[in-house]
């Protein structure tokens, strides 16, 4: 039942990808990749002091701008530690270092960061099993083009063994069955 509540939630929250390559402008742009920042308190951070209350006001601004902007995935404060997290898209690391370097936390020094490349993997090895076997007619996956270009997102899914047939359902015609079902 989780791996089919899963389905349908991917497939009304992503858009769909095609089979077909994007335009060809699109394919010339440059690959985003993911990368991952490691916030940990820096010099001018106020021991004792909680995170809400430390001189944040223009990192959270600027986290804002870079979500408007298409760059920021996700990001926020560690549970148990001081210091937090970010997800960002950028085509090189040092246009993701760049990104980090401007960042008011930083500047200010309440943060340091470090940047680190980073390639998530979809789904836990008992579901990749399955979308190849009984599930290949009811799983659909969809990816924000550019954060995973067309080319990254095939590729990675070839890589876990799956043939054309099964990656042009899970790719496209899935999508296409739930939509025409839902009259879209």
């Amino acid at each position: 039942m989780r791996i089919l509540t899963f389905a349908l939630t991917t497939a009304l929250a992503s858009a769909c990808v095609s089979m077909q390559p994007p335009a060809a402008a699109q394919m010339h742009a440059p690959m985003q990749q993911v990368f991952v920042i490691d916030y940990r308190p820096g010099p001018a951070w106020q021991a004792g002091v909680p995170m809400n209350r430390q001189a944040l006001g223009p990192h959270a601004a600027y986290w804002t701008r870079l979500a408007h902007e298409g760059r920021a995935i996700g990001a926020g404060p560690y549970l148990d530690v001081e210091g937090g997290m970010a997800m960002i898209n950028a085509t090189t690391l040092d246009e993701a270092r760049a990104i980090v370097a401007a960042d008011p936390a930083i500047t200010s020094g309440v943060f340091v960061g470090e940047v680190h490349g980073w390639s998530p993997r979809y789904f836990a090895p008992d579901l990749k099993q399955e979308i190849g076997r009984r599930l290949q007619d009811r799983v659909m996956f969809g990816a924000d083009y550019p954060l995973l270009s067309y080319d990254r997102l095939l590729s990675d899914w070839r890589v876990e063994g799956y043939g054309d047939i099964v990656l042009d359902k899970v790719l496209r015609k899935n999508a296409e069955a739930f939509l025409a079902a839902v009259g879209h």
